[in-house]
């Protein structure tokens, strides 16, 4: 971590110059000024808010940065903190990165300069070292659905693990070896975190993941058809598809029925989320409920209690929370003449799948 005598070493000057700077008091001269502020930018140096918090740092906001927030999964985490800003009497700064992890950075440097003391952080990219590094900058920083060991304390996030095992589960339930899965960008943290969980479950329960019934998507709707086009091209036989967000399980429903291909009766579906989506479609798919808004009520409350209380007392026990299955009627025993005929394939010629855009977040995660 950078201090004031970097600073000053960089710049030519002396510490005290610095913290004069830093305080905005006066005595400096212009130059001098500039040569501490091009120090300051070019370290990445921000003040020990911890230091400050309780006399100098903001306490009425509390600074929110999300990958998107129009999506019904990011707008109940925005309800969720409302719920509890609101008791508060804190207001909320909202900040969008759309899934860019310098943008990410940009709104978190902001609120540091801001002196922002609350900051719940939902970070799709940005290394674990790094953020980190960011907890002696900001006392209230509260990471969202992510766990970093170092800071546990600080971390709220969805046991994926048993996500992925009542997922799993329950396609072996209804004897599935064929499983498709339909998963999000592994540039995507918790992406990559939750495809891990599913290969090392599948593995364990005796169901080899075919390297082709792997789809990659942009986890919105039209990812979910493009996706189900693929493994329809391919011609590879699956009578289940796991889906990592529910928008990707409508488009992949959607796609199927279109192609007259029933849902169970040839393929199953569970999605992930359980949103308004899963409501949508007939029949209504299985899907994973995650306590979304409890989980943005603990950040919030968090935030808040740590930027007032740095050394607060954390039983991490109560940062984790634990998703159950939502079942509906999507998911059928595999029957012994399921398989998608081979007219299935040539009805879809004409269709033309997108090229994957991920700066396209509409309805990520």
């Amino acid at each position: 971590m950078k201090t004031i005598k970097d600073v000053a070493l960089k710049a030519g000057v002396s510490p005290a110059l610095v913290s004069r700077v830093l305080n905005n008091k006066p005595g400096v001269s212009t130059l001098a000024r500039e040569k501490i502020q091009t120090a300051i930018n070019e370290l990445n140096y921000y003040p020990n808010q911890n230091a400050r918090a309780l006399n100098k740092g903001n306490l009425s906001a509390i600074g929110v940065i999300l990958p998107n927030i129009i999506t019904p999964y990011f707008s109940s985490i925005v309800s969720g903190i409302e719920n509890v800003t609101s008791n508060n009497e804190v207001q909320i700064v909202l900040n969008s990165s759309s899934f860019d992890q310098d943008k990410e950075l940009a709104a978190l440097n902001t609120l540091i300069q801001q002196r922002y003391q609350s900051v719940i952080l939902f970070s799709t990219s940005i290394s674990d070292q790094r953020i980190v590094e960011y907890t002696d900058k900001v006392p209230g920083l509260v990471i969202f659905d992510r766990k970093i060991k170092e800071i546990e304390q600080r971390c709220i996030w969805l046991d994926d693990q048993v996500a992925a095992q009542l997922m799993v589960d329950e396609l072996v339930k209804f004897q599935h070896q064929h499983i498709a899965i339909l998963d999000l960008p592994h540039s995507l943290l918790h992406s990559s975190r939750r495809f891990s969980y599913f290969k090392q479950i599948l593995k364990a329960r005796g169901i080899k993941l075919s390297a082709g019934l792997i789809e990659q998507t942009d986890g919105t709707i039209q990812g979910g058809q493009d996706a189900i086009y693929n493994l329809l091209a391919s011609g590879q036989k699956f009578t289940a598809v796991i889906c990592f967000n529910d928008a990707i399980a409508y488009g992949a429903i959607n796609f199927l029925q279109k192609q007259g291909i029933s849902i169970p009766q040839e393929v199953s579906v569970i999605g992930f989320n359980d949103s308004t989506y899963s409501k949508m479609t007939v029949p209504n798919f299985h899907t994973i409920h995650t306590p979304i808004k409890k989980m943005a009520e603990r950040a919030t409350q968090l935030a808040i209690d740590l930027a007032k209380k740095p050394d607060l007392s954390i039983d991490k026990n109560d940062n984790i929370f634990t998703p159950h299955l939502v079942k509906n009627h999507s998911m059928a025993i595999v029957r012994p003449d399921a398989e998608i005929k081979p007219e299935f394939y040539g009805a879809i010629k004409e269709y033309q799948p997108r090229h994957i855009d991920n700066d396209n977040d509409n309805d990520k995660v």
